[in-house]
């Protein structure tokens, strides 16, 4: 809670008058306003008054709220505020442009010549910081809420922060920017995949009210983050299971199908890295590029902690079909297997496993010696297995006595694994510093 601090606002005059209310008629030697000042502009716009009499018999009275009960034996005249009911409400804006002052004359009544007239001084900022919580790593992704902390003339000092017991103070009231443009609201989110490298975010505020009261905040930027791209080609489909065999013919199973084969794992997209150094205060930073046939990624990494992983792995080879089973033989008069089982089906081969992508960079002398921090993963895909022959059918007892004399069909071969695909070597070039800025320029424009 807000401490409150009465200011009290006194003139002596030698008059006399008497009040009509609540005084017994005691003639009253003197009166002045009680006016609390402890709040601060921007949170109501009022001010609390009650005031106190001296009667000439030399008691005090004090009447803390200044209601209308009181008021209608006085007559209250004021500039750019009104009194309503015990209060004063004025505007900010009126306020701060009379030099935080608001004035008023009272008299009775009953004696209008014993007139005073209240100064009265609203408190006023007098200066202001920005902060954030320095938990929060400024980095590429990242969201930082703002607050400000303010100071008054009457030595209160607000915050914007909710959960402060003083944050109080009203963000509207302040314009921010960054990059000399202007904050919608007060929450910088920082690109995730930033365009230009800043070693800093330069934050100013201004005070509505009186736009000569500023505060500025730089905020580093940190670069040590990890980002991955994926960019793998898709696995094969399985092939589909082989058909069994159904029914018979002549007493004699049918074979089953053959498995579908594995389809083909796709290739792992080409990848080309441009890398630009750039030295900073403290460390060496890579201004980096990744392009593929249809994406264009940005990063800046400290070469001290930043990673970027890009994987262009090709697919894994879809596995073959289960190869189908061949039917029983049967003979349906006499409800008994008979004559030959079908023979199963093989199972279908392995898809070829996909190519892993080409990559090829291209840096400055200082980016190369650290390509170690770019970490690449682009193998080819694993051939898919090969699928399981279908079992044969079961032969008959016709004609054969107590032993089988008609042959069960052949269970069916496994399909042969798929070849893994191809891992390209990368390919590092070194160019000029002049070669590398044009690059970076040619891709700004697109």
């Amino acid at each position: 809670m807000v401490k409150k601090t009465l200011i009290v606002v006194v003139l002596i005059l030698s008059h006399q008058f008497c009040f009509s209310q609540n005084t017994d008629k005691n003639f009253i030697k003197d009166f002045t306003l009680l006016i609390d000042t402890s709040g601060t502009p921007e949170f109501d716009s009022i001010l609390p008054v009650g005031f106190s009499f001296q009667t000439e018999n030399g008691k005090t009275k004090n009447i803390q709220s200044f209601t209308n009960e009181y008021a209608d034996a006085f007559d209250i005249h004021t500039e750019n505020c009104k009194f309503i009911n015990g209060f004063i409400h004025y505007d900010v804006n009126e306020v701060y442009k009379n030099g935080h002052k608001i004035k008023c004359e009272i008299a009775p009544k009953d004696n209008p010549s014993f007139k005073k007239s209240f100064l009265i001084s609203i408190p006023y900022l007098v200066s202001f910081k920005i902060y954030y919580d320095i938990k929060i790593i400024a980095k590429p992704g990242t969201r930082i809420p703002l607050n400000i902390e303010a100071i008054y003339s009457n030595k209160k000092v607000y915050t914007s922060e909710q959960k402060n017991e003083n944050g109080l103070l009203n963000l509207n009231n302040f314009s921010l920017s960054v990059f000399n443009k202007p904050l919608s609201n007060a929450t910088i989110a920082i690109p995730d995949i930033p365009e230009n490298f800043h070693e800093y975010i330069p934050l100013t505020a201004k005070y509505k009210l009186d736009t000569i009261l500023t505060n500025n905040l730089n905020i580093p930027l940190d670069y040590n983050s990890t980002y991955t791209l994926h960019f793998n080609g898709k696995n094969g489909i399985t092939g589909k299971k082989g058909l069994n065999g159904i029914g018979n013919e002549d007493y004699n199973g049918k074979d089953g199908q053959n498995g579908e084969d594995g389809q083909t794992g796709r290739n792992g997209r080409d990848v080309k890295i441009i890398i630009k150094s750039i030295i900073n205060k403290k460390d060496t930073l890579l201004k980096i590029l990744v392009l593929t046939d249809s994406s264009i990624y940005r990063f800046i990494l400290n070469t001290k902690k930043g990673r970027l992983i890009i994987h262009c792995k090709g697919g894994n080879g879809g596995d073959g079909g289960k190869g189908g089973n061949g039917s029983d033989g049967f003979d349906a008069s006499t409800n008994h297997n008979a004559g030959h089982g079908g023979n199963a089906g093989n199972g279908g081969y392995g898809g070829e496993g996909g190519n892993g992508g080409m990559v090829i960079t291209y840096s400055d002398s200082i980016a190369f010696k650290f390509l170690d921090i770019i970490l690449l993963q682009n193998k080819g895909g694993r051939g898919g297995i090969g699928g399981i022959g279908g079992k044969g059918g079961k032969g008959g007892y016709q004609d054969c006595g107590s032993e089988a004399c008609n042959t069960n069909g052949y269970n069916g071969a496994q399909g042969f694994n798929g070849t893994y695909g191809y891992s390209p070597e990368p390919f590092n070039y070194i160019l000029p510093k002049s070669h590398i800025d044009e690059l970076f320029e040619i891709h700004k424009k697109k």
